[in-house]
């Protein structure tokens, strides 16, 4: 509280001059809460009971003033939080807003001091308390609330990772998605961006098989910064390495997919990657597959090309095995063998065996050509094909069963991309849905070759898709891309993204209109993973 003359110096009406003792009013911490001016009257304490009275000027500033930080807590835009005061001002007796926050309201309550949103936007807002003591100490507590438009966004960190795959090191999570969004978490609720040599030097360490393979498309695709998609990131006990099995999209034309998976390896996940070898092409043509790994020798797939050495026509139609090397997963089955999940619409989901020792192709394993079932080349047919949408493959064992979990549609916020489910009792198959449908396709179906258009179709047990209830302050749209993960303790979590129906944007290598989530499972009485 300010200080306040003991006297007030009186002029009598007979002109004469003392120095009288004054009573003044009470001061409430209010009136000298913020800068500027008050009047505190009094009352002389004479026979003359004259009143007095002070003007008091609050500067803007005070070297007498403490400062303290409040902290910062997070708060929907129809929400309220209350912080707790700093242990500095518990003691103090009276408090006061000094600076009020740009949108929302303060008040004081017995808990601490309490922020009330009242539909502000989101953003972060400060507003300052200024506390008093008994002795006339003051003490300026500087708070802020972040105002964000989503509930859950409340007590969550968001960011961003198309296709998402998730490990872990240690007591942390890591998530690698696709245009090298690379996430960490401690608790699978706040998640931060890093970086590693691949963020930024990409193009040099993968410049040899762009340009040897994927970037010789006929599509005009000649920039590898938006091409590098969905990883996944596997330990590989037997090299003691972390193994990170990526996409190089090239795309095409004229019924081929120039794409490649490459492996590359790490010691530790938030490290730099090594890039090691390709493990797989597609969008092979008589003039190019030289360049493959198809061919008679070591390390090299035989019995592939036809007898006078030209590449079958089956290779050259989308709806039979014109394969998209894109969307890896690899698993570990149940005799400890491993297998590489690949493969988007067109010719469908695939799975090769891998070489423990070098993380790429087991050419020590062969598969005969059979319609539907298995190739020479691509191993064992999974799912999808005659160029009917799935793509995203991810595989987890719960049980009894392997679950294979595959996003179909669009991937664009109104293109109806949607999560489905399948199950085997082993990992290469053959999976069904809950009623028995096969998750592989044998014939195009009518309205969605090409199109997206297999929303129509009826086929795997839907797991997520968009759903608009009241309440919701921004709509989900085209979950997919997911991996699902079983986390030390047991728990089953659906790691995905999601779009938003109000924000609409095209995905790049820097930017994108989608948000990671993990969503719990569990298992239902039939057998099957569903979403809490």
């Amino acid at each position: 509280a300010p200080t306040l003359p003991k006297t007030a110096h009186l002029t009598m009406a007979d002109g004469t001059q003392k120095d009288v003792a004054v009573e003044w009013d009470e001061v409430k911490a209010g009136s000298y809460a913020k800068p500027g001016t008050f009047t505190v009257k009094g009352v002389a304490q004479d026979d003359s009971r004259m009143p007095v009275e002070v003007t008091v000027t609050v500067s803007e500033t005070s070297s007498d003033v403490a400062s303290y930080d409040g902290g910062a807590l997070k708060v929907s835009t129809e929400g309220t939080v209350v912080f707790a005061e700093p242990d500095a001002v518990r003691g103090y007796s009276r408090r006061a807003l000094l600076t009020a926050p740009k949108a929302g309201t303060v008040g004081m309550t017995d808990d601490g001091v309490r922020y009330d949103a009242l539909a502000a936007a989101a953003g972060t807002y400060k507003f300052v308390v200024r506390y008093a003591s008994k002795d006339g100490s003051l003490a300026d507590v500087t708070y802020t609330a972040n105002v964000v438009k989503d509930l859950a966004d409340a007590t969550h960190q968001r960011a961003s990772a198309h296709d998402p795959s998730i490990v872990k090191e240690g007591d942390t999570y890591y998530v690698f998605g696709s245009h090298r969004a690379w996430l960490r978490s401690k608790d699978l609720k706040n998640w931060e961006s890093f970086e590693n040599n691949l963020s930024t030097d990409y193009a040099e360490i993968l410049a040899e098989p762009w340009a040897a393979w994927s970037s010789q498309n006929d599509n005009a695709n000649t920039d590898i910064s938006g091409n590098m998609w969905a990883p996944d990131v596997v330990w590989n006990k037997t090299m003691n390495k972390w193994c990170m099995y990526l996409s190089l999209n090239g795309g095409g034309r004229n019924n081929v997919q120039k794409s490649m998976i490459v492996l590359l390896t790490a010691d530790h996940l938030d490290g730099d990657w090594t890039y090691v070898a390709p493990v797989v092409y597609s969008g092979f043509r008589d003039s190019d597959v030289a360049a493959t790994d198809i061919g008679s020798g070591e390390g090299k797939v035989d019995g592939v090309l036809d007898a006078d050495g030209k590449v079958p026509a089956r290779y050259l139609s989308l709806d039979d095995r014109g394969v998209n090397a894109i969307d890896a997963d690899v698993q570990t089955d149940d005799d400890g063998s491993m297998w590489l999940s690949y493969g988007s619409w067109f010719g469908g989901i695939w799975m090769m065996k891998l070489d423990p020792a070098t993380g790429l192709r087991d050419y020590a394993t062969t598969y005969g050509t059979v319609k539907n079932e298995s190739d020479v080349y691509y191993g064992r047919k999974i799912a999808g094909g005659a160029n009917n949408s799935g793509e995203g493959a991810s595989y987890v064992k719960r049980g009894d069963y392997w679950y294979l979990f595959v996003s179909m549609g669009q991937l664009g916020v109104d293109g109806g991309y949607q999560i489905r489910e399948f199950r085997s009792k082993n990992l290469t198959g053959p999976y069904v849905d809950q009623n028995g449908n096969s998750a592989r396709y044998g014939t195009v179906i009518a309205g969605s070759s090409g199109s997206g258009m297999n929303k129509l179709v009826n086929r795997g047990l839907k797991v997520l898709g968009s759903a608009s209830y009241n309440g919701i302050a921004e709509i989900r749209a085209a979950q997919g891309g997911n991996e699902v993960y079983i986390d030390d303790d047991g728990s089953i979590y659906n790691v995905y993204h999601t779009r938003f129906v109000d924000r609409q944007r095209n995905e790049t290598a820097t930017g994108s209109d989608n948000e990671l989530r993990v969503q719990q499972m569990v298992v239902s009485p039939d057998g099957w993973l569903v979403s809490t």
